[in-house]
């Protein structure tokens, strides 16, 4: 075999790449002799020399110590070729200091975007958040590049993105080293560490891939939306050492849910002040009277709480005595910075007001301008939009609504003595006030947001936001036709009953099939008469259809809001053109006094209606979806307590194939899991739709071995979450079981006098 022609060159060892000198060593063999006559002629004395440690004292003074007879043991050290795989802390500092000396000696060959963000990620790990002055004195003392002035306004730009790192540091735990004498990957004691505290890396380790369909898995785009094991297992001793460290009072830890959930609001504020706004901006597509309405409303609101989520923030670092611990006991309560947020955001009333019209216009320009549409449609397949866009527009009320059940409960953990107390029940006072004056409106705008939420999902009406319909609920029932049951999605409105079906095309919105006014209609359950399971008849002036639901609960869901929405349309005394007016696409009304079984037409079929000018690819986590795919139905009620039910944290998600566990930003929202890798994160790395999902602890056959794991389970799908206390685990349980779980009645079909007593 012939040798292979080229140019070759001696790669640098890591050592020589970090400064290191060249290894040398002293030889201890006599003249003449080499290593295999000097083993087999020396006595076994030989081999046991003393062993003599130099050691240099802070004063410059030198130490000798002989240690005889001594067993040294050799710890084997094994990298991956892969930098973004590497696990320990220490490694990755000593990789991060490896890239610093390339830089420097431009030995990393990167353009100069990489290169600026690199050191920007330097200047972070220095300096702490930006500062120009300061960033700008300390790039003139210190070269990281040989070209560093040519492209020194870019590493400013990339420092001024990197928000509250040195904040995340404080939380980082201990880095874990293994003594010579233990096996490798085994902490030591903490009470050894605590003097071998290693400086934190530099933060430049890469994101960890993402697995949103597992393998061994069915289609649906449902059931395996989870992370991969990669990255982040070596975290639970680390963990374990965190929680020793923290503060372990109820009061603290509500104090950390206000954090969290407050990070979470303001990037949902972004989502409309930040990305939407850049993306009209670029397009030129919004009239500059409804870029005025939107934005003069909402940016105040924004500004208030970005101040108002750095004192909050401030007030966890005093309180968790990660700085100024002489005086954190004055500091370990939360109602003071409440108290004093809740007067202020008492003048933001007005622009709160004023969010019915924003929805209102905006709805009405995108149906008017055909640019606009095309950007807010392009807008909601975004990263960024996980929700529906109009979404993000209720957020500043409900935001006020779980400021009051979280001071409520805040006011429940105190004894009146106190000294938080009075501070609290005066904040929550304050918020009741403002609740009260904007519960209306909510309701309001939560039915116009989800009229305009299906008008933008289903094919075949023009006229859902009409006034006075109030949407009740949505879900899978089973359509008998000529072809036996037949899947069909049905949407319940305080005047018709809507039943679609999903396209087969690239787009996933669901075309309409039938209608039927609720005046004149009758329900009543027939299984004895089909003999098909949980088995009803509707009976209206168009037509007869019979339906079947997944489960007998999904039936007796329907027939009350269907009989509860039956009585309300009795009683009304005005018959708008909206209870019969044809819609598009409706078959035509069969006799009253038989059943219609629904033909499948080849339009059905093909779903040829794709409709380019609305095509979308909607996202499959939206409720619409999850029911079809679950088999499942929900009601506006639903939604509600979904509202008051929204939480965020850090949790730790366990992997599937081993005993590793990995630590996730996780924020639950519409009936629906986010995954990020951080809270600074701008979108979700994955989302698991929480419907029809089981929440419950761990039983013995599962083999958990921790505190505070609950299990998610949906047929054989089941996901194990970890939370840092017993406080922050019942919240999630909490949380999950009241929007996964229906209520009795829906309080949206009550009279209207009723229905005022019951919001208040």
């Amino acid at each position: 075999m012939g040798e292979i022609e080229g140019t070759y060159r001696v790669l640098q060892t890591p050592g020589s790449r970090l400064g290191v000198q060249k290894n040398s060593g002293v030889s201890t063999l006599e003249p003449g002799q080499n290593l295999s006559t000097a083993m087999a002629s020396s006595p076994a004395r030989t081999h046991e020399r003393d062993l003599q440690i130099k050691i240099k004292m802070l004063d410059n003074t030198v130490e000798v110590l002989d240690i005889e007879t001594t067993m040294l043991r050799l710890a084997v050290k094994f990298f991956p070729p892969d930098p973004g795989q590497l696990q320990e802390e220490y490694t990755r500092y000593l990789f991060a200091l490896q890239i610093k000396r390339d830089l420097a000696e431009e030995r990393l060959t990167c353009s100069d975007n990489t290169a600026a963000l690199l050191v920007s990620h330097l200047l972070q790990s220095e300096i702490g958040d930006f500062d120009e002055s300061e960033d700008r004195e300390h790039l003139k003392v210190n070269r990281y590049l040989p070209n560093q002035e040519r492209i020194q306004g870019k590493i400013l730009e990339f420092h001024r993105k990197h928000i509250q790192y040195i904040e995340n540091i404080f939380s980082l735990c201990f880095h874990s080293i293994f003594w010579f004498s233990s096996p490798p990957g085994l902490p030591v004691d903490h009470s050894q560490l605590s003097s071998l505290v290693l400086k934190s890396p530099l933060g430049l380790n890469p994101a960890f891939p993402v697995n949103l369909n597992a393998a061994g898995q069915g289609s649906s785009p449902l059931l395996s939306p989870v992370l991969s094991d990669a990255g982040g297992a070596r975290i639970e001793e680390e963990d374990e050492m965190k929680r020793k460290r923290y503060p372990t009072d109820k009061a603290y830890f509500i104090a950390k849910e206000i954090l969290a959930t407050e990070r979470t609001y303001l990037k949902d504020l972004e989502v409309i002040t930040v990305w939407f706004r850049s993306a009209v901006i670029k397009e030129n597509a919004m009239p500059e009277g409804l870029m005025t309405l939107l934005f003069s409303n909402i940016d105040p609101i924004y500004e208030f709480h970005r101040g108002f989520l750095k004192e909050i923030e401030q007030r966890l670092s005093l309180w968790e005595g990660r700085t100024n611990a002489h005086v954190k006991g004055d500091y370990q309560r939360i109602g003071d910075v409440m108290l004093r947020n809740m007067r202020t955001l008492k003048e933001f009333t007005s622009y709160l007001q004023k969010h019915d019209e924003v929805l209102t216009e905006l709805e009405k320009a995108t149906k008017r301008l055909k640019k606009l549409e095309m950007v807010y449609k392009e807008f909601e397949l975004q990263k960024v939009c996980y929700l529906p866009l109009n979404t993000f527009l209720l957020k500043p009320i409900q935001r006020l609504m779980h400021y009051k059940l979280i001071l409520g409960r805040l006011c429940k953990h105190y004894t009146a003595e106190h000294r938080d107390f009075a501070d609290c029940r005066n904040a929550l006072k304050e918020v009741t006030e403002m609740t009260s004056q904007l519960q209306h409106s909510l309701i309001r705008l939560e039915n116009f947001q989800k009229l305009t939420e299906l008008q933008h999902d289903l094919i075949g009406i023009d006229n859902l936001t009409a006034p006075g319909r109030e949407f009740i609920r949505e879900g899978c029932l089973y359509k008998l036709t000529k072809k036996g049951l037949q899947q069909r999605m049905f949407f319940l409105f305080s005047d018709m009953l809507l039943y679609t079906s999903k396209g087969v095309t690239g787009t996933n919105q669901f075309k309409i099939h039938g209608h039927l006014p609720l005046h004149g209609m009758l329900v009543e359950e027939s299984e004895n008469e089909w003999a098909v399971p949980h088995c009803f008849t509707i009976y209206s002036a168009q037509k007869t259809i019979v339906v079947a639901a997944s489960t007998r609960l999904e039936m007796g869901k329907w027939m009350e809001d269907l009989n509860m929405a039956i009585e309300m349309a009795k009683k009304s005394t005005e018959k708008s053109d909206i209870f019969l007016k044809p819609l598009p696409n409706s078959p035509p009304p069969g006799s009253s006094d038989e059943v219609s079984l629904e033909q499948e037409s080849e339009d059905d079929i093909h779903s040829s209606r794709s409709s380019l000018d609305r095509q979308s690819h909607h996202r499959a986590n939206t409720t619409m979806h999850v029911c079809w795919y679950r088999n499942t139905s929900v009601s506006m009620a639903d939604h509600s307590v979904a509202v008051e039910n929204q939480l965020s944290g850090y949790l730790l998600r366990k992997f599937k194939n081993s005993n590793g566990w990995q630590k996730l930003w996780v924020v639950f929202t519409n009936f629906c899991l986010f995954f990020y890798k951080t809270h600074q994160d701008d979108y979700p790395l994955a989302s698991l739709p929480l419907l029809g999902y089981v929440v419950s602890s761990p039983v013995e056959a599962d083999g958990i071995q921790k505190d505070y794991v609950f299990k998610l389970q949906f047929k054989s799908h089941v996901y194990f979450f970890r939370a840092e206390s017993k406080y922050t685990f019942e919240r999630w349980m909490e949380v999950i079981k009241r929007a996964t779980s229906s209520p009795a009645r829906s309080s949206l079909l009550l009279p209207k006098d009723e229905k005022d007593r019951h919001t208040d």
